[in-house]
């Protein structure tokens, strides 16, 4: 994975705007780190959950490196 795993992304303002009988909706502005301009996220908060991952014939698995606003850091995800 890359450096820019633990990029910090200040929070300059969060608030729920949707509340749903198996989930949250927050919306949150934070500063990139990079170039300091603003930037706006949807985070969608909700209990445990799971995903089921398809993988190819030899078992290898395809995984990418993503900025995710809601753990704030990229992390290393199936597409």
């Amino acid at each position: 994975m890359s450096d820019t795993h633990d990029l910090d992304w200040p929070i300059t303002d969060s608030r729920v705007v949707g509340e749903f009988s198996a989930f949250a909706v927050r919306r949150q502005t934070a500063r990139s780190p990079r170039d300091s301009s603003i930037q706006h996220f949807d985070v969608v908060e909700r209990p445990d959950c799971v995903q089921a991952v398809a993988h190819a014939p030899d078992g290898r698995l395809i995984l990418v490196e993503q900025y995710r606003h809601g753990v704030r850091r990229v992390s290393l995800e199936f597409p």
